[in-house]
Order: C-alpha cells, then structure tokens, then sequence
C-alpha cells in the first residue's frame, strides 16, 4: 500500500490568507490543494528450479487494484488499474 498525506503544490512565494485559510501566490492565484490517497499494489514472484546455467522467473504485479482515481502532489493523475507480467532469463 502506498499513502500520500495531503500536500500543498506550488507554495514557493506564497502567503497563507487569514480569511479563508488557504495558500495564496503574490499574484491572487490561489494554491493546489493536493488531498490525501492511498492506493493499494499487489506482487508475486517465483524462480523456477533448473540444474542448468539459466534462472528463469515469472513476476506479476497488479497496480491499483482497487482503481481508485487521485491527482498526485504535482498535479498529474495517478496510474489506473494495471496488470503487469514479466519473464525473465539469467545467465
């Protein structure tokens, strides 16, 4: 599982209003308000057994399983549900 607690985006310069208690820049442009998210990630791996010179192994992870939607702390939209394989061969 990852979180990410609630951050603010853009403070550089800015001033917090006392009025309505939200991060304002120099210029009235108010402040991105990034709220907190979790999203939940699941893996497995496995290495298979050979008396050759090769490893083999097989991994899957499966990112957002829950396809939660969230904006990350700059501003660009978190991944989606995915499946992920992979295969790979060591010598």
């Amino acid at each position: 599982m990852r979180y990410m607690s609630q951050a603010f985006v853009d403070t550089a310069g800015g001033f917090t209003n006392a009025a309505t208690k939200l991060v304002e820049t120099n210029d009235g442009r108010r402040v991105i308000r990034s709220p907190a998210y979790a999203v939940w990630n699941v893996g497995a791996a496995y290495k298979f057994k050979t008396t050759g010179a090769f490893s083999h192994s097989l991994n899957a992870t499966v990112k957002n399983v829950f396809d939660k939607s969230y904006v990350q702390p700059n501003r660009y939209v978190g991944d989606r549900f995915g499946v992920y394989l992979s295969y790979a061969i060591k010598h």
